[in-house]
């Protein structure tokens, strides 16, 4: 039988949650990097974020675990977020330190409170970030690194984005790090760190890369 009532979404989830900058930027910048609709899942053991992008090839899910949080109350839910203007109030506020996330289900709104920014969006309540499914590739690769060259690439990096893109590049044959930035940033000075495949370790057998 067929009902005239209408559908109705979920209730957004209710969240009260102090949390380090250097967390929330851990958990937003990655899938803001990805420049496509975030989903955020309050659940009672954490927060997970995912995105991925209109054309459903890169997609990043990103944890948030409770015991991570100065404090941590919760009603399980989902909502649309936008990332991006999340990442970027972390990025103004600098320094680390403590911050507020509240989500309220009757304002529909995320909150985000810091010392000297407190910026508040609307969610969407019907939101649904759908991941693209990826089977076994059907040839892996394992490539061994020299530490301490390596930790030196991704130091450099550090205090110059929130996140970088690892590769290989079939026609230099080398392996790079490179910052990935998102559609909304400023374009700046490109800098890749490369190491080409007979300069790594002798073990290293990535065979062919697909």
């Amino acid at each position: 039988m067929r009902s005239w009532f209408p559908a109705t979404s979920a209730p957004p989830p209710r969240l009260e949650a102090t949390i380090d900058r250097r967390h929330l930027r851990r958990l937003f910048a990655p899938v803001a990097a990805v420049d496509g609709p975030t989903e955020l899942a309050v659940a009672d053991d954490g927060l997970v974020a995912a995105s991925v992008d209109d054309a459903m090839v890169t997609a990043v899910q990103a944890n948030l675990h409770r015991t991570l949080c100065d404090r941590y109350d919760a009603t399980p839910g989902t909502v649309g977020v936008d990332a991006t203007a999340l990442a970027d109030v972390l990025a103004a506020e600098g320094a680390d330190g403590p911050a507020t996330l509240g989500c309220d289900p009757d304002e529909e709104t995320l909150t985000l409170e810091q010392s000297a920014f407190v910026h508040t969006q609307a969610v969407e309540t019907d939101a649904s970030v759908e991941l693209p499914h990826v089977g076994d590739p059907p040839q892996g690769a394992t490539t061994y690194h020299h530490g301490d060259a390596l930790a030196d690439a991704l130091d450099y990096f550090e205090d110059r984005t929130e996140v970088v893109a690892l590769g290989y590049d079939e026609v230099t044959d080398a392996f790079y790090v490179e910052p990935a930035t998102t559609a909304s940033q400023t374009a700046t000075a490109d800098t890749r760190y490369r190491r080409p495949r007979a300069d790594l370790p002798a073990r290293s057998t990535p065979g062919r890369l697909v």
